[in-house]
């Protein structure tokens, strides 16, 4: 296989295997409610590495095997294919996203020997199929069988020849058109020229184990990394996981998949090499966008929700979660940020054109927005205000790493540790405890951080305390009164998007109310006209430094004044 050709097969996959995290669910553990049904059997991708690492099959053989589960599972041998092993009635959902193995084929092509590059050229090729229908919007051909594997439903109820099934996925591409190109202004796609007949974008309905996927075919024309495409989804979606469409969940997983698989389309129009994370991440938030009432993308929520210290540009199912970052820049400034993103990836990347839009049309840094979007992800579920994701109450709880109940709590050393633009929750439950809880934090040098303490009550009342850190990471919060609190989490994030998972300490500890004493050393007896002084001594009774606010208050009704009075630091029995 040539250079060209390796770049020509560069295929992007958006995967039924990667919808929900688990190896193996029922249709009916879909939402998070009890997953007890889950089978923890491994899925086929799982079963080829394993056969690699065990010395089974060469590495030749894994790669080719692995390309056969994804373009032509039916070729696979009997010991890998699905329904030898389980349940027709079983969903398989992967351990893993289908576009790495595809990528490790194409960088390893040139390796294999001739026999085996010329199968995984005849795998990447285009399908063929008996018919054709032009969508109504005419952007669109849509390929297809009425008989064999590949075959979709005969029903036509309004007898113009052409299967419903075909009509709806022509109907739902225009839609997607209409919102992604018409309504936010992508650039429309460049033209393959007459691959698959004409020069509409085509799409191929095929049985497979993904909902679709888009693969790039040829360098288009454009001095950046532009390249021509084709769309392909799946015959039928029954059996697929549930979502929240009111025509049922085959029409909801045909509806996103084509804004998904259209968004892709429309990113290799821009830059075909953008990194993958950002690709999915990208097209599973345009999910949201046209069809908001489906839903189906919360079936990716707990790979983001449970894995929050992974770093943003993790390329493992994480990235089809992370969907909730463009949601955020959406919903929090405006869509238009991710065209925008898109525009600058030409001759740039995504993210460092991210970060010069924000100050520009917002205001804040893209360190600054990041910071701020752990308060949306965190603040979902029961914790949700009313104030952030316009969704967050059904959206899941972001998992803590530790948790807390007695104190003091010193020099603890983080259990997660987040990479870049991720982060690690450390709660500090109440507990019946009475007094002035003080958490001090101290980050790894050579990392840029940023720290949330929240402190909740009552669910979904909370307060908000941005910790001021030094240059060398270290910072200090106090929460008064933590005993009204039913809940206190610090949320550490990493800052530094290029970084690696990243170490942070703490310590907890709850100062006594009784840990300060205060003597009148002066008062002016007397009352006259004029103001009557009285002069305060305050002593830290800890065994450690604190910083104290003070007040006052007259019994008698009388007018109080006081000269400002700053923040008063005392050492330990100072």
């Amino acid at each position: 296989m040539t250079d060209h050709n390796i770049k020509r097969a560069i295929t992007t996959t958006l995967a039924l295997v990667a919808l929900i995290p688990s190896g193996f669910f029922t249709v009916d553990t879909w939402g998070g409610d009890d997953t007890s049904g889950a089978k923890t059997s491994l899925s086929v991708l799982d079963m080829i590495e394993n056969d690699l690492l065990k010395g089974v099959i060469t590495l030749e053989e894994k790669t080719l095997l692995e390309v056969r589960a994804i373009r032509d599972p039916q070729s696979l041998p009997d010991s890998y294919k699905i329904s030898t092993t389980f349940a027709s009635s079983e969903i398989i959902l992967s351990g893993r996203c289908a576009t790495g193995a595809l990528l490790e084929a194409l960088r390893l092509a040139p390796t294999l020997s001739a026999g085996a590059q010329k199968e995984l050229s005849q795998l990447m090729a285009r399908p063929s199929k008996q018919f054709s229908y032009d969508s109504p919007g005419g952007n669109f051909k849509i390929h297809y069988n009425d008989t064999g594997l590949h075959a979709v439903s005969p029903i036509d109820s309004n007898s113009n020849g052409f299967p419903d099934y075909v009509e709806r996925i022509a109907i739902y591409a225009d839609s997607s058109w209409n919102k992604q190109i018409v309504e936010m202004n992508y650039a429309p796609p460049p033209s393959d020229g007459t691959n698959g007949g004409d020069s509409k974008i085509d799409i191929y309905l095929l049985e497979m184990d993904f909902y679709g996927y888009t693969q790039p075919e040829d360098s288009a024309s454009e001095a950046w990394n532009d390249y021509t495409s084709y769309m392909a989804c799946h015959r039928d979606f029954i059996g697929f996981p549930q979502n929240t469409d009111p025509e049922g969940n085959p029409a909801g997983a045909a509806k996103v998949t084509m804004a998904h698989e259209f968004q892709h389309v429309i990113q290799f129009g821009y830059d075909v090499f953008e990194e993958l994370w950002f690709l999915e991440a990208t097209a599973t938030w345009m999910e949201e966008v046209v069809f908001d009432a489906v839903n189906d993308n919360y079936n990716y929520l707990l790979e983001y929700y449970d894995w929050p210290q992974k770093s943003l540009r993790d390329s493992s199912l994480h990235m089809y979660g992370s969907f909730v970052w463009p949601l955020y820049l959406e919903q929090r400034f405006d869509s238009d940020l991710m065209r925008k993103a898109w525009e600058g990836s030409k001759f740039g990347s995504a993210m460092t054109t991210l970060e010069g839009a924000l100050p520009i049309s917002h205001g804040v840094s893209r360190d600054d927005a990041i910071y701020e979007f752990f308060l949306w992800v965190y603040l979902a579920n029961s914790r949700d205000d009313g104030a952030h994701f316009e969704e967050a109450t059904v959206y899941p709880n972001l998992r803590t790493s530790k948790t807390w109940t007695s104190y003091p709590q010193v020099d603890k050393s983080s259990t997660t540790h987040p990479g870049g633009y991720g982060a690690s929750l450390v709660r500090f439950d109440p507990n019946g405890n009475f007094g002035r809880l003080k958490i001090s934090f101290d980050g790894i040098d050579a990392v840029k951080w940023g720290v949330w303490v929240v402190a909740t009550r009552n669910s979904n009342q909370h307060s908000f305390i941005s910790l001021s850190l030094d240059q060398n990471g270290f910072g200090t919060a106090f929460v008064d009164s933590m005993e009204v609190f039913d809940d206190i989490t610090m949320i550490a994030v990493n800052l530094d998007l290029l970084s690696g998972a990243s170490t942070f300490s703490y310590t907890a500890e709850v100062l006594d109310y009784a840990a300060i004493s205060g003597t009148v050393v002066s008062d002016s007896t007397a009352y006259t006209l004029f103001p009557n002084k009285i002069g305060f001594r305050l002593t830290n009774l800890s065994s450690t430094p604190d910083s104290f606010d003070i007040s006052a208050s007259e019994t008698r009704g009388w007018p109080l004044t006081a000269d400002q009075i700053p923040t008063i630091h005392l050492a330990a029995g100072e």
